[in-house]
């Protein structure tokens, strides 16, 4: 998910400042637009989440983000005009960042009440590490691809690991949250 958001959040701003010689208005509009409208979509995703299993969810949401993303991301520097510019850029958030609505929910659903708190914490910190490493990563990428074959290519990647990610998580849909418990002391012989 981060590797996605970095795409298609900052370097996706970057290059249309550079690339597409947007004024900063024009970037602006484009990039709060897609804010905005992620943020719904993060809400109806999170709610969809509920009753199609997160599994289900991010299985779905992972291909969409590999097959769409990229095609989104490459378009959106052939855009003719500021509405579609704007349509196109709301269009590539709600297909790459949008699926953070269930994440929370998901994570919490895998650990037992007694570390919920701490296996959150450092499932989605760890998450972070590689993805914010992309200032190293992919101005070496570009290079051999292209300033935005690159970042197509991650963004497939990104799909594709939430994808890999759901396919080999748990569902979580009929999990009680309250239900598991670490054994105590007693319990655990020690």
């Amino acid at each position: 998910m981060w590797l996605l958001t970095n795409m298609a959040i900052p370097v996706l701003t970057g290059q249309l400042g550079a690339d597409a010689h947007l004024g900063a208005q024009t970037l602006l509009l484009a990039m709060m637009c897609g804010t905005a409208a992620s943020a719904f979509t993060m809400a109806g995703c999170g709610h969809l989440s509920t009753f199609t299993g997160r599994r289900a969810f991010f299985i779905g949401f992972g291909l969409m983000a590999a097959v769409l993303g990229p095609v989104i991301f490459l378009v959106v520097f052939a855009a003719a005009g500021t509405t579609v510019l704007v349509l196109l850029v709301v269009a590539l958030q709600i297909v790459t960042v949008s699926g953070y609505g269930p994440v929370g929910a998901y994570l919490a659903e895998r650990f037992p009440t007694a570390v919920r708190s701490s296996g959150y914490g450092v499932g989605y910190s760890l998450s972070i590490v590689i993805p914010a490493l992309y200032p190293y990563y992919l101005p070496v990428l570009q290079n051999v691809l292209g300033d935005h074959g690159a970042v197509a290519v991650l963004l497939a990647l990104g799909g594709a690991l939430v994808l890999t990610g759901a396919l080999a998580g748990p569902e979580t849909v009929r999990v009680s949250v309250g239900a598991a418990r670490l054994p105590t002391t007693d319990e655990s012989g020690g």
